[in-house]
Formats: C-alpha cells, structure tokens, sequence
C-alpha cells in the first residue's frame, strides 16, 4: 500500500525526472553520488521532489522543461502539463527580465552551483522574485541536465526596495538640506556627510568618508579640547550640547565658523557609538556683526559726544533714545526724556506746537525739516533758544526720526550785540549826517 501510495502521489514526477536515463553511479561525485544512497532510489527521488517546500525544475541541455514539482505549480500557477517540454523563453519570464534571464540560464548550465536572483510572473501576471541555485549534472563529462531549486524572496525584495527607496529620500533630503549633516564614529571617523557639508568644507564625500575629522578639520589649537568633549560625549559622561560654535578647517586652510547642534547615535544594546550634528556656516553672519557692532560703536560714539543735541524718536514723537548733549539742552536726564514726547514734559510754548506737529508729519512722510527755530521750556523753567532739524531714518525695519538741536543761545545774543551795534552805528551815522548838515547851514549863514 505505502508504494502504490508513493507512486500515485509522484509517478508522473518520478518518471518525468528520472526517465530513461540511468541512477548515477558510485564513482560520479557530489549530488549524484548523494542520490545513490539516498534510500528508495526512485521512489525515494519522487517522494522528496514532491514534498519539497520549494519549487524545483530539471532542465534539459536544450533548455526544454524535464520536470517541475507541486511546489512550482502551486506558487507560478502553471501546472507540469502546461510546461512539461516547453522550452526558454519561458511563460513565467518577464519581459523587463527576458534578456538577462536568457544568459543567467546558459550560466547556470555551463558553470558550477551558483545563486541568482529574478524577477518572474505567475500565470494570473502576479510577479514575484526567487533565488534560484542551480546545478548541471553531468553523465560521463556531459550535461545531462540541470536541477534549479527556487526560493521566493518576494517579501525580502520588497522589504529591500522600501528600504532603497527610504534611503534614497533620505540621502535626498541630506542633500537639499541648506546645512551641514555629519555623523562621526566612535574612533572619530566620518561616516556621512552630506553635500553642503562637501561644500561648506571643500572636499568630495569619497575624501571624507573614513577619514579622522578633528586630524582633518579641526585647527591644531583647539583639536585636544575638542577631542576630549568628544570622548567624554562618547562614554556617557556629559550630555549633548545642544548649541555651540568652533571653528573648523576647510581644505584649503582657510577656518570657518560653524555653529553646531548635536545628537549621539546608540545601536539596540543602548550604547552610544556615535553623534549626528548639524553645522551652519556662520563665517560670515558673525563677520557682518563684527562689522555691524563696530559700525554701532562708532554711532554710538558720535551720537553720544556730539557737541549738539541728538535724540531719536518714533512717528507719535514718542523720546527712544537722547545723547549727552540733549540732557545739558533740556535740563532732563536721558531717563526723564526716553518714552515722553515734547508735549508731556511741556518742553515747547503752546504757541509753538503746531509748527512742531507740522514737522512730525512731513518726516512720517519720508521728507527731512528744518532748520527751524523753537524756544524749548527746560526743567528749571528757564527758556532756551534752539534751532531743530529732522530727518526720517530706517532702524530694524522700522521708520523713526532723528532730530538734531543746536543750542542757539550765544548765537542770539551775537545777533542782538550785531543789532545793538548796528542800530548805534546807524544812529552815529545820523548824528554824523546831521552835523554835516548843521556845518552846511552854518557856512551858508556866514
């Protein structure tokens, strides 16, 4: 009973595969020599083909199908009849695949035992991906035919390409990233970097990868400080900080100044085998605040030691800020001036305002005034003369006023002692042109 079962079960398998041709001799090595012993011979042969989890064909020399097992059927689709003596191309071979295929399969029958990789489709169109190891087998340095064992690797290959693809859009997002992406290894080796880090330190990725970065790319005096936080960072020690700046070295000696944020990167046990960081070159923002806060030092300097009154304030003629000279002017220290307006602290005559108000508005219009002269109301409530010019001024995105007063007491009394002096030169003139006059009259009487 158990042989009529094997040879219902595999009959057309067995005879399919095993034919005519004789079971290979004792003296043939490898898989033929392991058939010989394998018991049942035949029997045996058919019943093992037929049960194998994966599926197996026997091509011949002429590439026409010998035998297939259950297994390729039930995973193609294609039954033994469908195929049986039908030769490549093969109904289960893609057209993407064909060319490729032809010559893996004229491989497999002229060289050893080998693995390859292919993409094929089942009868219903399906595709699916197998690992094919095949083997010829010779008779007496002939090939008799050769045996091709699939495994379905359908899962594996889909699982590679998500993993190609999500490695492609993150490599893409590396390099879009408008700063520098690194990663450094244990033994302070760069292992990533991505292409404005390339840029912003003037080497080709190939001449990064492997190579130390603090021998590379960090100045001599400051490499052993850096080093040792590494290390530190690296044994757990001390926590990633989260913003700073140093200096690196760009491949041609010139120092940049990058500002850093870090992570550390741990593998599943939790241990720390390495840091991500992000670096933006600053060189040059921090160039444009040296310069900047050199430029605002100088202002400040001219703007506090000038001999004149200089105060800025808003479009509402709201105080923001008032030098040396403007407190001496207006008998207010710069804190009783800043945040008032000249109207809060009565500073002008009534009378005045509205020429005042006139000017206000022509700056808030883009156009300077004056000079024009105001009588300003000082703390002690005595008067002083000024003259006052503004003009419109653009400071942090914002429109504001800087006006300039000009004390102009000593020039009033100059021009009143030039109008006394005229008006006593005049009358000298007078008296002059009168006793002229008077001699005049005086020859005539005489």
């Amino acid at each position: 009973m158990k042989h009529n079962k094997l040879q219902s079960q595999g009959e057309r398998y067995s005879t399919q595969f095993m034919g005519n041709i004789p079971l290979p001799k004792q003296e043939v090595k490898g898989q033929k020599h392991a058939m010989v012993l394998l018991p049942g011979s035949k029997e045996f042969i058919s019943s093992l083909l037929d049960n194998s989890p994966n599926p197996i064909l026997v091509i011949n020399p002429d590439t026409s199908v010998r035998y297939v097992n259950p297994s390729f059927e039930k995973l193609t689709g294609f039954s033994s009849a469908e195929v049986s003596g039908g030769a490549a191309p093969y109904p289960w071979w893609t057209e993407e695949t064909l060319r490729k295929t032809t010559k893996d399969l004229k491989k497999a029958m002229t060289k050893g035992a080998e693995s390859v990789e292919e993409l094929f489709q089942k009868k219903n169109g399906e595709r699916f991906w197998v690992e094919i190891t095949s083997t010829p087998i010779r008779e007496n340095g002939d090939l008799s035919y050769y045996l091709a064992n699939w495994v379905e690797i359908t899962d594996c290959k889909r699982a590679e390409v998500a993993l190609t693809i999500q490695k492609q859009r993150a490599e893409a997002y590396l390099n879009i990233a408008g700063v520098m992406l690194a990663t450094v290894d244990a033994e302070e080796n760069t292992t990533l970097i991505n292409k404005k880090g390339c840029e912003i330190l003037g080497y080709d990725e190939a001449e990064l990868r492997g190579r130390n970065w603090f021998d590379l790319l960090i100045p001599e005096n400051i490499r052993d400080e850096i080093r040792g936080v590494f290390h530190r960072l690296m044994a757990g020690n001390i926590d990633p900080v989260e913003y700073y700046e140093n200096p690196v070295l760009t491949k041609y000696g010139e120092e940049r100044l990058i500002s850093f944020h870090n992570t550390v990167i741990k593998n599943p046990n939790g241990q720390i085998v390495g840091v991500l960081f992000s670096g933006e070159d600053i060189t040059e923002r921090k160039r444009a605040e040296e310069a900047l806060k050199e430029s605002e030092e100088r202002f400040r300097a001219l703007f506090e030691f000038a001999p004149d009154g200089y105060h800025i304030n808003d479009l509402d003629g709201v105080l923001i800020d008032g030098n040396r000279a403007s407190e001496e002017i207006t008998g207010y220290t710069k804190e009783e001036l800043i945040g008032k307006t000249l109207l809060n602290l009565n500073l002008l005559p009534p009378e005045q305002v509205p020429k005042a108000a006139e000017a206000l508005a022509r700056n808030g219009k883009g156009k300077p005034t004056g000079p024009d002269e105001y009588i300003l109301n000082r703390k002690d409530c005595t008067q002083v003369p000024v003259e006052i010019s503004s003009i419109p001024i653009s400071l942090k995105n914002q429109t504001l006023v800087l006006s300039i007063t000009r004390n102009i007491t000593e020039r009033k009394r100059a021009e009143e002692e030039q109008k006394k002096l005229q008006s006593q030169l005049e009358q000298a003139q007078r008296m002059e042109a009168i006793g002229t006059l008077a001699g005049g009259i005086a020859h005539d009487f005489n």
